[in-house]
């Protein structure tokens, strides 16, 4: 969630705990009454919040796996792709040293048929 988001989540939280109370304190009720439907406001909110909290864990949880899915994905296509280089280099260098040693040979055979 970014920044800003976050803050208006906040803001939105404490204003409709502030607009609770206020509404509450204003209203015709006897002070028990009051304070019940207060306490039953309050549960409301703290469930809401739980509720909210708990999909921000899942979807953390569930962002923290897809990373870790892709750096291993990342990590085992950048390994064979070194692999393919060596190999790569590897074949090259075999082909420059064959060509040496067929060049040498070519340039004895030239040498013996003088």
């Amino acid at each position: 969630m970014s920044h800003t988001k976050k803050k208006f989540s906040v803001g939105l939280l404490l204003g409709a705990a502030i607009g609770i109370v206020t509404g509450l304190l204003t209203a015709t009720k006897s002070g028990q009454e009051a304070r019940d439907e207060l306490r039953g406001k309050v549960k409301d909110v703290k469930k809401n919040i739980d509720h909210k909290l708990e999909d921000v864990k899942a979807r953390t949880e569930d962002v923290t796996t897809e990373a870790k899915k892709t750096a291993e994905t990342v990590k085992q296509t950048t390994v064979d792709a070194v692999e393919n280089v060596k190999k790569t280099v590897r074949d090259l260098a075999d082909g420059v040293v064959e060509s040496e040693h067929q060049t040498t040979a070519d340039s004895k055979d030239a040498k013996s048929k003088r």
